[in-house]
């Protein structure tokens, strides 16, 4: 078996540069059909719903599946032998509700936030069946202030946390993200941490790029500043190539590393 027993990777940013969506890469489908045949496992952990990540992996033509995917950065669906992705464990059903119920306990106070938000002529709140969550900034530059204030001012709401990821952010409960959502995938499938691979590229990654629920951890070269610096902290890998070419030369890296 190979030291590698699930490589569980970002999508946008990670695999895929987002402005091109380009297929697979060669090198990335060599080293994923080789984790496969040592019978390691794939998993997509991403910010895109359900149904915008199967369009993702469409396009994306890798040779397999993923094994499991993770949406919203919380929702964790497993690979039936019958071709049908299915909820994978209680999971998902504590999960939704302890969002929304969150959500809906703090929509007022929320609202309130995104109101007195400094530069709130240049932040599109989202709004889904009416309910405030999450929101959209002009530049990333405007999502940075952003963010800080956020930070000041959800501290009066224990359960209030958000992701975000360039210029979109979601609030969500802060028990729920992709470190968590990763570390229950490896309970499931009882796979320790310490054969778990993480690879990811900006902030909402971080969660699982701290060491915490993955011993390696990786990102490409075009990862923000502050991933590079948790992988680095983490003991983990920053590749010298872009994308799916940095997550190859990630996983032969790990690999040579333990011979």
């Amino acid at each position: 078996m190979p030291v590698i027993k699930l490589l569980c990777t970002d999508f946008d940013g990670t695999l895929i540069d987002f402005l091109s969506h380009r297929h697979c890469a060669e090198e990335f489908s060599e080293v994923l059909l080789y984790l496969k045949r040592k019978g390691g496992v794939w998993a997509i952990n991403t910010g895109r719903s359900f149904l915008h990540t199967l369009a993702g992996l469409e396009k994306f033509q890798a040779p397999v599946l993923p094994d499991y995917i993770i949406t919203l950065e919380r929702e964790i669906y497993h690979l039936s032998p019958t071709g049908e992705w299915q909820d994978f464990g209680d999971w998902n059903l504590l999960c939704r509700a302890r969002h929304q119920e969150m959500l809906t306990q703090n929509e007022d106070a929320l609202k309130n936030i995104c109101q007195q938000l400094t530069l709130q002529d240049e932040v599109t709140l989202i709004h889904e069946k009416g309910v405030l969550v999450g929101l959209r900034t002009s530049t990333e530059e405007v999502m940075a202030h952003v963010a800080s204030e956020l930070n000041w001012a959800c501290r009066d709401f224990p359960e209030c946390s958000y992701q975000r990821n360039t210029i979109y952010l979601r609030f969500c409960h802060i028990d729920y993200h992709k470190g968590s959502a990763l570390a229950e995938l490896s309970r499931l499938t009882n796979i320790s941490r310490q054969a778990v691979l993480a690879v990811g590229d900006n902030f909402n990654d971080i969660s699982m790029l701290d060491g915490t629920h993955a011993v390696m951890c990786a990102c490409p070269a075009n990862a923000i500043e502050p991933v590079k610096q948790t992988v680095l902290s983490a003991h983990g890998f920053v590749a010298s190539k872009d994308y799916a070419l940095g997550v190859a030369e990630a996983v032969e890296h790990f690999l040579l590393r333990s011979g």
